[in-house]
């Protein structure tokens, strides 16, 4: 039991464990990956890229990096081998857990008062309905699939993985070099959660021993990332803005300390009603949301 093949994936799917030839194909993908955005960074040019065409440059380095993992498996099963095996099992095992991950830590930034913290930017979405629908499709497809085939798919056969123990360090080390890629996350909440969805498909690329159960969970993950950003978003406060040349000091209200606003308005033309209402309007208390 101890260098069982995990998932219990057939002879013909296995390939004989060389960390040389593995690491080799590590750096092709890479060098390829770096190559194409190159090659399209002087087709489209350097700079002034909107986010729909950073998505289809990410398509064709995605579409790169397949090709490259399909070459890879070409002795051992193909595209079969690289896709996996047990995918709906995994998935039903995998999924809920995401759900509750995402449901923990959306809980814990709606309670300490975390502000949005969405999974994945969504640039494009003030374009019109098709290329909205594009970015979302670009979004949920593109980047699943670079991420599992650079994380999930080159960089966890570095270990072999058939042994018990190795299982865990490639989760563990793949896991924390996914993290420090999205270590710009401005509350623990959102390293806890990342955290938690890097172990979360590493062990359903291990189990399955292929991509396309931790793609699938990967592209679910992002939909209920976006779900989030919208009800974190709902909850997050709005700051009351004020224009530069206006003059505002604090003093004591009748309910409290209170701010008072005053605007550049020659004397005279506001009195002391005025003067109240507007002390009143800017106290804390009284302070609405728009």
């Amino acid at each position: 039991m101890k260098n069982e093949a995990p998932g219990g994936q057939s002879a013909a799917c296995i390939d004989a464990y060389s960390w040389r030839r593995r690491l080799a194909m590590l750096l092709l993908a890479i060098a390829s990956g770096l190559a194409t955005q190159a090659v399209l960074m002087r087709i489209v040019g350097a700079s002034g890229w909107t986010g729909l065409q950073l998505l289809m440059i990410g398509s064709v380095q995605a579409t790169v990096l397949l090709a490259v993992a399909v070459f890879e498996r070409r002795h051992s099963g193909g595209v079969r081998a690289v896709m996996g095996h047990d995918v709906a099992a995994t998935f039903k095992r995998c999924f809920p857990w995401l759900v509750v991950s995402v449901l923990v830590c959306t809980g814990l930034d709606l309670a300490l008062g975390y502000g949005p913290e969405p999974l994945v930017a969504t640039p494009g979405l003030k374009a019109s309905m098709a290329q909205r629908v594009l970015v979302l499709t670009l979004l949920l497809t593109v980047l699943p699939l670079t991420e599992e085939l650079l994380y999930r798919h080159f960089l966890i056969r570095l270990f072999p993985v058939e042994q018990r123990v190795w299982r865990y360090v490639a989760i563990l080390a793949t896991s924390v070099l996914y993290l420090f890629a999205y270590q710009h996350q401005p509350h623990w909440t959102g390293l806890l959660l990342f955290s938690l969805i890097a172990v979360i498909l590493a062990h359903a690329r291990i189990r399955s021993a292929g991509l396309l159960a931790p793609l699938l969970l990967h592209s679910s993950v992002l939909a209920l990332g976006m779900v989030r950003g919208l009800l974190l978003a709902r909850q997050a406060p709005r700051s009351l803005v004020i224009p530069d040349e206006w003059r505002v000091t604090q003093s004591r209200g009748k309910t409290g300390p209170a701010l008072r606003v005053a605007c550049p308005t020659p004397p005279g033309e506001i009195g002391p009603g005025n003067a109240a209402r507007a002390e009143t309007a800017t106290d804390p208390r009284n302070l609405k949301r728009e």
